[in-house]
């Protein structure tokens, strides 16, 4: 061990390895492992892992209505009228469903957010030409937001601020592509549907 790392940490527990088959624990600012970690040293089993993965914080009931209010909300602060806030409230609760079911077949996030983004875009451009909205923008913005990596690039850019640079670049990243992979699939639709046509 090197001064530098006796300098920039604290022994909690027992003392600074001296043999080669000795290893340190890093704790987090909690003095706390994380699951992960305590998987990795074999102190969780996988079943254990598992049902930690399997936590519902709230009802999936209790989350569609979020996303009908935040959606709802968005479209309407940014300039949309009560149609366009109710059908960008149906359309979010539907997402929520595509969501759901792209979490359990999508293992690739960005792929997921994707799907998503184009499935909400063709529902909103079906609505309008349904005529149960007069423009279809603030319905996508109001969805669109329930997509939008904002905690993942708060999170980057806490990480690059406090000095973790390599986790603030690779969560920023992340979080570009995961923006990216939205806007696709809003173009995507568009093209598909043929373009300024729609």
């Amino acid at each position: 061990i090197n001064d530098m790392l006796e300098e920039q940490y604290d022994v909690i527990y027992g003392s600074w390895p001296n043999a080669k088959d000795q290893i340190v624990l890093v704790l987090n600012e909690k003095n706390e492992l994380d699951d992960l970690t305590l998987y990795a040293l074999g102190l969780l089993s996988r079943e254990e892992i598992d049902a930690i993965g399997r936590i519902r914080h709230y009802p999936f009931w209790g989350e569609c209505l979020a996303y009908l209010m935040i959606a709802s909300s968005f479209a309407f602060f940014f300039g949309g009228v009560w149609q366009q806030a109710i059908v960008a409230g149906v359309i979010a609760v539907i997402l929520r469903f595509v969501v759901a079911l792209s979490d359990r077949l999508i293992q690739n996030a960005i792929f997921s957010k994707f799907l998503c983004s184009f499935v909400l875009t063709a529902l909103t451009f079906g609505s309008v030409r349904l005529g149960l909205a007069p423009r279809a923008d603030e319905i996508i913005i109001g969805c669109i937001m329930l997509l939008i990596p904002g905690i993942g690039f708060t999170n980057a850019m806490r990480d690059i601020f406090t000095g973790d640079s390599i986790a603030g670049v690779l969560r920023c990243l992340e979080a570009v592509l995961c923006a990216l992979a939205i806007a696709g699939g809003y173009y995507l639709f568009v093209f598909l549907a043929g373009g300024g046509a729609i």
